[in-house]
Protein backbone atom coordinates (compact mmCIF):
# COMPACT_ATOMS: atom_id res chain seq x y z
CA UNK A 1 0.00 0.00 0.00
CA UNK A 2 1.27 3.27 -1.17
CA UNK A 3 0.81 6.69 0.04
CA UNK A 4 -0.31 7.51 -3.39
CA UNK A 5 -3.08 4.90 -3.38
CA UNK A 6 -4.69 6.24 0.04
CA UNK A 7 -5.62 9.56 -1.30
CA UNK A 8 -8.55 11.19 0.65
CA UNK A 9 -11.71 11.75 -1.23
CA UNK A 10 -12.76 14.31 1.35
CA UNK A 11 -10.96 16.13 4.39
CA UNK A 12 -11.46 14.68 7.87
CA UNK A 13 -14.24 16.74 9.54
CA UNK A 14 -12.87 17.17 13.29
CA UNK A 15 -15.84 18.33 15.62
CA UNK A 16 -13.79 19.58 18.80
CA UNK A 17 -16.47 19.84 21.51
CA UNK A 18 -14.55 21.39 24.20
CA UNK A 19 -11.12 22.81 25.11
CA UNK A 20 -8.27 21.62 26.87
CA UNK A 21 -4.34 21.90 27.14
CA UNK A 22 -4.30 18.58 24.97
CA UNK A 23 -6.37 20.27 22.87
CA UNK A 24 -4.63 23.31 21.89
CA UNK A 25 -1.22 20.98 21.70
CA UNK A 26 -2.44 17.42 20.00
CA UNK A 27 -5.42 18.97 18.26
CA UNK A 28 -5.26 22.46 17.20
CA UNK A 29 -1.24 23.55 16.61
CA UNK A 30 -0.66 20.39 14.50
CA UNK A 31 -3.88 20.85 12.16
CA UNK A 32 -2.59 24.40 11.67
CA UNK A 33 -0.19 22.61 9.32
CA UNK A 34 -2.90 20.56 7.22
CA UNK A 35 -4.61 21.81 4.83
CA UNK A 36 -8.37 22.84 4.58
CA UNK A 37 -8.49 20.28 1.76
CA UNK A 38 -7.18 17.52 4.58
CA UNK A 39 -8.64 18.41 7.78
CA UNK A 40 -11.78 20.52 8.29
CA UNK A 41 -12.34 21.50 11.74
CA UNK A 42 -15.78 22.74 13.63
CA UNK A 43 -16.54 23.72 17.02
CA UNK A 44 -19.32 24.60 19.36
CA UNK A 45 -19.93 28.60 19.93
CA UNK A 46 -19.46 27.93 23.30
CA UNK A 47 -15.85 28.59 23.19
CA UNK A 48 -15.73 30.88 20.05
CA UNK A 49 -14.76 33.73 21.89
CA UNK A 50 -11.76 32.05 23.11
CA UNK A 51 -8.96 34.52 23.15
CA UNK A 52 -6.00 31.37 22.62
CA UNK A 53 -7.95 29.53 19.59
CA UNK A 54 -7.66 30.40 16.05
CA UNK A 55 -11.06 30.94 14.65
CA UNK A 56 -10.53 31.41 11.57
CA UNK A 57 -9.23 27.64 11.14
CA UNK A 58 -12.31 27.11 11.87
CA UNK A 59 -14.93 26.15 9.62
CA UNK A 60 -18.04 26.62 11.41
CA UNK A 61 -19.16 27.16 14.89
CA UNK A 62 -22.74 25.27 16.21
CA UNK A 63 -25.02 26.89 18.64
CA UNK A 64 -24.99 23.11 20.71
CA UNK A 65 -23.42 19.87 20.76
CA UNK A 66 -26.33 18.41 19.10
CA UNK A 67 -26.16 20.36 15.78
CA UNK A 68 -22.49 19.63 15.75
CA UNK A 69 -23.44 15.76 15.78
CA UNK A 70 -26.05 15.87 13.09
CA UNK A 71 -23.37 17.71 10.84
CA UNK A 72 -22.56 15.39 7.78
CA UNK A 73 -19.20 16.96 7.19
CA UNK A 74 -18.27 15.76 11.04
CA UNK A 75 -16.66 12.53 11.01
CA UNK A 76 -14.66 12.34 14.01
CA UNK A 77 -15.33 14.11 17.39
CA UNK A 78 -12.72 15.26 19.94
CA UNK A 79 -13.77 15.15 23.54
CA UNK A 80 -11.42 16.55 25.91
CA UNK A 81 -11.48 16.24 29.33
CA UNK A 82 -12.21 19.68 30.59
CA UNK A 83 -14.96 21.75 33.15
CA UNK A 84 -16.63 22.24 29.42
CA UNK A 85 -17.49 18.01 29.21
CA UNK A 86 -17.59 16.58 32.64
CA UNK A 87 -17.11 12.65 32.46
CA UNK A 88 -20.80 12.07 32.96
CA UNK A 89 -21.46 14.24 30.37
CA UNK A 90 -18.37 12.69 28.35
CA UNK A 91 -20.16 9.18 28.09
CA UNK A 92 -23.79 10.43 27.02
CA UNK A 93 -21.47 12.81 24.19
CA UNK A 94 -19.70 9.66 22.96
CA UNK A 95 -22.48 7.40 22.67
CA UNK A 96 -24.39 9.92 20.85
CA UNK A 97 -21.68 10.25 18.40
CA UNK A 98 -21.41 6.91 17.80
CA UNK A 99 -24.99 6.95 17.25
CA UNK A 100 -24.77 9.50 14.07
CA UNK A 101 -21.70 7.50 12.86
CA UNK A 102 -18.71 9.35 14.02
CA UNK A 103 -15.32 8.30 15.25
CA UNK A 104 -14.65 9.32 18.92
CA UNK A 105 -11.45 10.37 20.24
CA UNK A 106 -10.63 11.14 24.04
CA UNK A 107 -8.39 13.02 25.72
CA UNK A 108 -8.41 10.55 28.47
CA UNK A 109 -9.65 6.94 29.53
CA UNK A 110 -13.70 6.85 28.84
CA UNK A 111 -13.92 4.97 32.27
CA UNK A 112 -11.51 5.01 34.89
CA UNK A 113 -11.32 1.84 35.75
CA UNK A 114 -12.31 -1.91 34.57
CA UNK A 115 -15.09 -2.12 37.08
CA UNK A 116 -17.06 1.05 35.75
Amino acid sequence: LTSSSCQMKRAVGLGVLGLSNLTHSAILRPAASLTAEKLRLFGVSDFKDNSTLDKDRFEAFFDNTSSLLDNTSVDVVFLPSSSDVTNENQHELAFKALEKGKHVVFENHLFPSASS
